[in-house]
C-alpha cells in the first residue's frame, strides 16, 4: 500500500504531461488566419487580431488581447504577417535585421528568405537540445509539429514589381511565390472557403471583401483564437491599412451576406417547394 501510495504523484505528473500533449494535438487547427491576395493592380492582406495566451489549468482563464498582426517596414518596402509562436517571431526579426544589415539579397529573393529561416530554426533547435537535455521534453521549447508560417510582400525600389511570398517555417523552410491567393493560417477552419471565390482578373477593391469575409467567417468557426480584423492594400501608391469607414463597411457587407444565405435556407415557402428540406426555424 505504502509503494501505492508512493508512486501517486508520479502518476499524477505523467497524467498531466499525457493531458497537455493531447490538448496540443487538438489546437493545431486552432490558431491565427492570414489572407495574402494578389490583385490586377496590387496586393491586399488580411488578418485577424486576437492574441490568445492559453491558460495552464481550467482553474485559470485564458490571456486575449487585440494586436495588430500586419507590419509594415517602410523603410524596406517590406511586409509580413505571421501565424506561430515565438519562433516565428525570431524570424521576422531575423529578417528585419538582416534588410537592415544590408545582408538580405533582393536579387535572389527566396534564397534570402530560405536561408534566414532555416539558420533561425537551427539556433531555436540549437537551443531547445541545451535547455531539455531529454528529447521527448524538447516539443514543450519548440514543438516541430506546430505550423508555423509567414506571409510577407515587397513593394520597394529593390524590386521590379509588387511581390507576394509564403514561408513556411519548417526544416527545411517552404519559401514559395504567390501570384495568386494564399491563405496561412486556420488550417482545417471552413471559412477558407471564401477563397473559392478569388479572381486573378479582379482589383485589389473587390478583392479586400473577398480577403476581409474570409477572416470573419473564420471567427464564426473558431472565435477562441480568431478575432477581430486588419485590412491593409498595397498598389501604386504604396501601403496603407484601410480607413474605419472602409472596415465598416465590409462588415456590413459580411452582414448581408449572411443574411442572404440564412433567408434563402430559412424561409418556409423556398423549403415548400419540392425537392427542399424543411426549414430548422420557422
Amino acid at each position: 500500500m505504502r509503494e501505492d501510495r508512493a508512486a501517486l504523484p508520479r502518476i499524477r505528473g505523467a497524467c498531466l504531461i499525457v493531458e497537455k500533449r493531447l490538448a496540443k494535438n487538438v489546437d493545431y487547427d486552432r490558431m491565427t488566419i492570414l489572407v495574402g491576395m494578389v490583385g490586377s493592380d496590387g496586393i491586399v492582406f488580411a488578418a485577424d487580431q486576437l492574441m490568445v495566451r492559453e491558460s495552464e489549468s481550467f482553474l485559470e482563464c485564458d490571456d486575449r488581447a487585440l494586436i495588430g498582426k500586419i507590419h509594415n517596414v517602410h523603410r524596406h518596402g517590406f511586409v509580413f504577417a505571421g501565424v506561430g509562436d515565438e519562433a516565428t517571431r525570431q524570424v521576422e526579426h531575423a529578417i528585419v535585421t538582416a534588410m537592415d544589415d544590408a545582408t538580405f539579397d533582393f536579387a535572389n529573393i527566396q534564397g534570402s528568405l530560405g536561408k534566414i529561416t532555416r539558420s533561425t530554426v537551427k539556433a531555436i533547435k540549437a537551443k531547445a537540445e541545451v535547455d531539455c537535455p531529454k528529447a521527448e521534453d524538447r516539443w514543450m521549447v519548440f514543438d516541430e509539429r506546430l505550423p508555423r508560417a509567414l506571409l510577407v510582400a515587397f513593394y520597394g525600389p529593390q524590386v521590379p514589381a509588387r511581390q507576394l511570398w509564403s514561408v513556411g517555417i519548417t526544416d527545411p523552410p517552404a519559401v514559395v511565390p504567390i501570384v495568386g491567393c494564399r491563405i496561412n493560417g486556420g488550417l482545417g477552419n471552413p471559412g477558407r472557403f471564401f477563397a473559392e471565390y478569388y479572381r486573378a482578373e479582379d482589383s485589389i477593391h473587390t478583392l479586400k471583401y473577398i480577403a476581409a469575409y474570409t477572416v470573419l467567417a473564420a471567427n464564426r468557426f473558431d472565435a477562441k483564437m480568431i478575432g477581430g480584423l486588419d485590412v491593409s492594400v498595397i498598389d501604386e501608391a504604396g501601403f496603407r491599412f484601410i480607413t474605419a469607414e472602409e472596415k465598416a463597411d465590409i462588415r456590413k457587407g459580411y452582414g448581408e451576406f449572411n443574411a442572404m444565405i440564412e433567408a434563402q435556407l430559412w424561409t418556409p415557402e423556398l423549403s415548400a417547394q419540392k425537392n427542399r428540406p424543411p426549414p430548422i426555424r420557422e
